[in-house]
């Protein structure tokens, strides 16, 4: 993958007749600074670059769905007759993000120089992925680039959308056990201590579950920046392991693939995207190995990741699609009737699209239920661990009040 397109800011001091001009600009070049400024009838006299803040970057970075809007627009003005340079000329007028306009006016300059849309794709940033470099490169060869565009367009929606909707998903409990630990915190910190404080001018003992839950209180207090550090150790080196090695990425696969309901819907929503991928290749007319290696990069779960691997090893043995997944055991014997019917009728991509179709339903159907599934057991630990610690403070007085009885 290329590295990150750049972005800079440029001071400039410029003439306008006779006039001068001083300010300061976002651009990915000298020469991309130098353009933006002869567009507005400056003649540029002097430019000095500066270092771009971290907000200024994060501000005008290029996001998956700058991309997505990219290439609605493109696919509408080509659809509409435009051609393709003055179509990028006239979406660059649109972009109010310096980051869009660097890449559009480093695909601008690649496409002048000669090469194609899906080269300059490529070139310009690590957004355009092999997939949509692939399915570009195709319709540019069969003249359908306008139809490959939509097509690519309503892939990326959908899969936007099935992504935020997991996201959402996995958010919910999250949240809730984040309110969990603020809360019992909070107990810990400052009201526990005031019933220790009555607690010892009362002198008497106190109940095991009592002394238990002062000492925790107690050490809690104590806790500064350095153990948070250690506390967060164990984390960042199972994330750093999981990035660096593969075998940790399949057992971390595995096992969130197990998870009740959060499983089953990574698994329905990684099925979804990896059908919706391969029926678009199939419909830009790529071929079925290559399709399959495309798909098995969108699919974001190493554990298909691996079985989609030894699958396409098999088609490209000989063995049909069908078959092949059939052999590794981890697909639904639906999916795999639905193929093995596109497969005989040759309508491959019209089955990949409905099984997608049948799978992203599910999901919205499993992200809507998700709340009321998991809400009784939510209620269940939060309401129980508030609720022993509001009995351990009380136990004392129940001991007090019987004894003064």
């Amino acid at each position: 993958m290329m590295p990150k397109l750049p972005l800079h800011r440029y001071r400039y001091t410029a003439k306008r007749s006779t006039a001068r001009v001083r300010g300061s600009l976002l651009a990915c070049s000298s020469e991309h600074a130098n353009e933006q400024l002869r567009a507005q009838g400056l003649e540029v006299l002097r430019l000095t670059q500066l270092s771009l803040s971290i907000f200024a970057q994060l501000k005008h970075r290029v996001t998956q769905s700058d991309i997505t809007m990219l290439t609605q627009q493109l696919s509408t003005l080509l659809n509409s007759g435009v051609a393709l340079l003055p179509a990028l000329a006239l979406i660059t007028q649109t972009q109010h993000k310096a980051g869009m306009r660097a890449l559009l006016y480093q695909l601008i300059t690649h496409l002048e120089s000669g090469h194609s849309l899906a080269n300059a794709l490529r070139h310009a940033s690590p957004q355009f992925d092999d997939f949509y470099c692939q399915l570009i490169a195709n319709g540019e060869l069969s003249g359908r680039l306008a139809p490959t565009l939509s097509r690519l367009t309503d892939y990326r929606e959908k899969s936007q959308r099935l992504k935020s909707k997991v996201i959402k998903a996995m958010i919910y409990p999250l949240l809730i056990v984040f309110v969990a630990l603020v809360v019992s915190y909070l107990m810990l910190t400052m009201v526990i201590p005031e019933f220790e404080r009555m607690f010892s001018s009362f002198g008497a003992s106190l109940p095991w579950f009592t002394q238990q839950v002062l000492t925790l209180s107690t050490y809690i207090q104590t806790l500064n920046v350095v153990h948070l550090i250690l506390a967060t150790l164990p984390f960042t080196v199972l994330h750093w392991a999981v990035k660096r090695h593969p075998q940790w990425q399949l057992s971390l696969s595995r096992l969130s693939l197990r998870l009740p309901i959060i499983g089953e819907l990574l698994s329905k929503a990684a099925l979804a995207r990896f059908s919706r991928s391969l029926a678009l290749s199939c419909q830009a007319g790529v071929s079925i190995l290559t399709g399959l290696e495309n798909a098995i990069a969108t699919t974001q779960q190493a554990y298909y990741q691996i079985q989609l691997q030894h699958a396409l090893q098999d088609t490209a043995a000989g063995s049909g699609l069908t078959n092949a997944l059939r052999q590794t055991q981890c697909f639904p014997e639906l999916m795999l009737q639905m193929l093995h019917i596109g497969e005989q009728s040759g309508q491959m991509d019209t089955m990949l699209l409905k099984v997608s179709d049948l799978y992203e339903f599910e999901v919205e159907n499993l992200t809507d239920n998700l709340g009321k599934a998991i809400e009784p057991m939510i209620i269940l630990v939060l309401g129980s661990l508030i609720g022993a610690l509001v009995i351990a403070m009380y136990l004392p007085i129940f001991n007090l009040m019987s004894v003064l009885g």
